[in-house]
């Protein structure tokens, strides 16, 4: 329901804070027939099962068209006006509303006249706030009276809620401040006699007081409340604009903050690159630990080879000196046996000079196959000599080349490994350049995120934004 009244009042150019009287005449009468149309849409089907009651101030704004919807469904209307003190609503509504005392006794003044004006000529009784507050039963019962209603329901006095503010009579001063008594007055003896004509008349001068009052004011009123929109408009704006922009400013920084974030993943990343790296240098060392210790035990082990060949030389050369000086015994021993044998066969010629004479042909030749195996024999141990010297020359070469081979493979395979460890520092060097490019780009987005935070601490420490600051925290 409230927001048809709030539609139908903005149709006619007001609303329910509006405190200037507007009455429902101001609207074209196609605009009155289809809200009425509305109201008895809305209402219609309710009236087929039970009462309606509608307990909302703002109907009163508007009851000549609920007159008309009504009466058209051939409703019975009762109306209960509830009045309370002026300056007590006044209070209530600086309190809670915002508005300045003398626009809520102004706003007291449109609701009560338009509420009493339109609710004659109807069943109706007026209520005072402070009487329900002290006795609800007893106003119940004298409203059932007024009203014919048979049944009522008892009241507790902890089922009313307490006012949590006082009535504040005659405190008030000026024009509208006696305006408010009269209307007060008034309103209070049609408490009691709701028909009484000097109070009603009472009413209508003050509502022609008011309402002159409203065509001399309002108009300036009206400029001074649109400025004061206009200005609170520009000023939201203004706000929102700041709020765009701060949020704009912690977009980019969350932006920021998420580059930064990838940006030490990254980091990260490069120093556990940086890490297995240091750990493969580590195990390369440690590798060219174990193969220089392999190198010398190969270095050892080819001394040991070298000192093994030369014992093994000099064993040959003894070998064949053995054989050797076995072969000039031998030849000695040849030669001696001959020297014995020519010197028995000296003494058995000397002895036997005729039989040495017969038989010096047989041992001329004797001798002679005695030299010529004494010359195969020698022949033949040069032979062996020369086949043990060709020999062990051999196996010194062999051994010799050998032991070059060792050399070139050690060589290669430290060569190998040295070409690892070299690859393996520029592989390093390159990490450690792209993480110093990482951490440069780090600390000059750090610059940056800084600037940034910076700028947004300027302005919010600007002039515009401790003025507009305050209006953003009311809203």
């Amino acid at each position: 329901m409230l927001p048809l009244h709030d539609r139908f009042l903005a149709e006619l150019g007001t609303s329910r804070n509006d405190p200037l009287p507007t009455g429902p005449e101001r609207a074209t009468p196609l605009k009155r027939i289809a809200f009425a149309a509305e109201l008895r849409r809305l209402v219609n089907p309710i009236l087929e099962h039970r009462r309606l009651l509608i307990e909302e101030p703002s109907v009163g704004l508007l009851l000549p068209v609920w007159m008309e919807a009504l009466s058209s469904l051939r409703c019975r209307i009762a109306c209960i006006l509830v009045v309370r003190h002026p300056d007590e609503v006044a209070a209530s509504l600086a309190a809670y509303n915002d508005l300045s005392l003398q626009e809520g006794l102004m706003l007291w003044l449109r609701y009560v006249l338009d509420g009493e004006r339109e609710t004659r000529g109807v069943a109706r009784v007026v209520v005072m706030h402070h009487e329900v507050l002290q006795d609800p039963n007893a106003v119940l019962d004298r409203i059932c009276d007024h009203l014919g209603l048979t049944s009522r329901t008892d009241v507790q006095a902890s089922d009313i809620p307490s006012s949590t503010t006082k009535e504040r009579a005659d405190k008030s001063s000026g024009a509208l401040a006696d305006l408010c008594r009269q209307a007060w007055a008034a309103v209070s003896t049609l408490a009691t006699d709701s028909r009484n004509q000097a109070a009603q008349t009472t009413l209508d001068k003050v509502g022609r007081a008011y309402r002159q009052a409203a065509a001399l004011f309002g108009p300036a009123l009206e400029a001074a409340r649109a400025a004061a929109v206009a200005h609170g408009q520009r000023q939201r704006e203004s706000t929102e604009v700041f709020e765009r922009r701060v949020q704009r400013y912690e977009e980019v920084a969350a932006e920021r903050d998420g580059r930064i974030a990838a940006l030490t993943t990254e980091a990260t990343r490069w120093r556990e690159q940086a890490a297995a790296l240091a750990t493969t240098c580590a195990s390369a060392e440690k590798d060219l630990v174990g193969l220089r210790a392999e190198q010398a035990a190969a270095a050892l082990e080819i001394e040991q080879l070298r000192t093994t060949l030369r014992v093994e030389a000099d064993e040959a050369l003894r070998q064949a000196a053995h054989q050797l000086r076995v072969l000039l015994a031998a030849e000695r021993y040849s030669i001696e046996m001959e020297r014995e044998q020519n010197r028995r066969s000296h003494q058995q010629l000397q002895g036997e000079q005729k039989s040495i004479a017969a038989e010096l042909t047989t041992a001329k030749a004797a001798l002679a196959q005695a030299r010529e195996l004494n010359e195969h024999m020698r022949e033949d141990a040069a032979a062996s000599l020369k086949t043990a010297r060709g020999s062990l020359i051999t196996t010194i070469a062999e051994l010799r080349w050998q032991e070059q081979l060792s050399k070139r493979r050690s060589d290669a395979r430290v060569e190998e490994l040295q070409q690892s460890v070299a690859d393996l520092a520029v592989s390093l060097d390159h990490a450690r350049s792209e993480t110093e490019q990482g951490r440069q780009e780090m600390a000059a987005m750090a610059e940056e995120l800084t600037a940034k935070t910076a700028e947004l601490r300027a302005i919010h420490a600007s002039l515009s934004w401790r003025l507009s600051h305050p209006f953003k925290r009311r809203e």
